[in-house]
């Protein structure tokens, strides 16, 4: 399973703000830290103005690439700006792009883009109406955008499909419903990776890393294949050695007791 750390996005005004101003070096601890937790990918959002985003952007991933040689998760959502980066050629080979949809013609700018490459895409299931309605709504967008990246000759291996996590404050069936599309999708398409950002349905919840920690376990229990979840939250990273020892994919949890006696 894959882990995209999630602590550098632009939502945050500090962020924001250190963007903005080129704090290389705020930005840099940021992603060491998540890298030092385990992690696998650095996201980059800028939450920039449309006319800033592709210089913030480009900034960040060639302080990351050069700086940390961090492998990296390009989250715009600018179809134009992703295909001008990659166009660019200083991503690294093995690079997430965040995302794609069935909104007006993001498909048909990305999909051509990564086709030759090793550039894997997360594919949201939405569309010019928004997130698809209930199961049936999202599958039926998903299958789209597959069709889609099958007609263009992407492998299904470069895809991730995220249903739109909703938070459980607003829906009361939000997680099972997620749960429910991702055991859909493996019986449709069964090499399309899932995936899940799963701070998302504790959103608007007060103590949110039980929530986060409770829907993590449940999404391991289901083998989501990528998670973005903040990896410096040592309760999550403690629900992935637990779930190793229990699931069986650690034998007789000796990975989970070398990280207890690393803790003391």
């Amino acid at each position: 399973m894959l882990v995209i750390g999630e602590n550098i996005n632009g939502s945050s005004p500090k962020i924001r703000n250190a963007v903005k101003n080129r704090d290389e070096n705020f930005i840099l601890s940021l992603a060491k830290a998540q890298l030092d937790s385990g992690c696998h990918y650095i996201e980059l959002c800028s939450s920039s103005p449309y006319e800033n985003e592709y210089d913030d952007l480009m900034w960040m991933i060639s302080l990351l690439k050069y700086e940390l040689n961090a492998p990296l998760c390009v989250d715009s959502p600018y179809e134009d700006v992703h295909v001008k980066i990659i166009d660019s050629g200083v991503l690294p080979e093995d690079t997430f792009i965040n995302s794609v949809s069935m909104e007006k013609n993001k498909c048909e700018k990305l999909f051509p883009a990564i086709k030759d490459s090793n550039i894997s895409v997360i594919c949201m299931s939405s569309d010019d109406y928004g997130i698809g309605k209930g199961l049936t709504g999202r599958i039926r967008i998903m299958k789209d955008i597959v069709s889609f990246a099958d007609r263009i000759g992407v492998s299904h291996e470069k895809l991730y499909a995220d249903f739109c996590m909703e938070a459980v404050c607003l829906k009361k069936d939000a997680f099972s419903e997620y749960i429910s599309c991702m055991r859909s999708m493996k019986e449709f398409a069964p090499d399309v990776n899932t995936f899940a950002a799963v701070s998302n349905i504790s959103y608007g919840m007060p103590s949110r890393k039980i929530i986060n920690r409770s829907a993590l376990g449940i999404l391991l229990w289901e083998n989501v294949d990528c998670i973005m979840i903040n990896p410096t939250d040592k309760g999550l990273t403690e629900e992935m050695y637990a779930f190793g020892a229990l699931s069986g994919n650690d034998p007789y949890g000796r990975i989970y007791n070398r990280y207890c006696r690393e803790q003391k």
